[in-house]
């Protein structure tokens, strides 16, 4: 049986998954914080991706790079080319 962050992990996943952005949900912004960024596959990050570049919330935006920053160093180099990222920092 898995341990409760990976379930937890799983049900944020899958709600992300299903609901449209709302960054002033309080269930969405449980969500996003309930991801266990160590388990993420492949596609969970480029749903986690997406999601960093299309939201305007900076707290939550950070809570992600911060996450995606520690376990995938790469992204860190990816988000400075993105035409989102020059516009958060103007």
């Amino acid at each position: 049986m898995p341990n409760d962050n990976q379930q937890l992990h799983k049900e944020s996943i899958k709600y992300l998954t299903t609901v449209p952005l709302r960054e002033n949900d309080p269930k969405f912004i449980c969500a996003i914080s309930d991801v266990a960024y160590e388990l993420l596959t492949t596609d969970e990050v480029g749903l986690i991706e997406l999601l960093y570049f299309k939201m305007k919330n900076i707290a939550l935006r950070n809570k992600i790079l911060y996450g995606l920053i520690r376990c995938r160093p790469s992204f860190k180099a990816n988000s400075y080319h993105s035409p989102d990222f020059y516009a958060l920092i103007k």
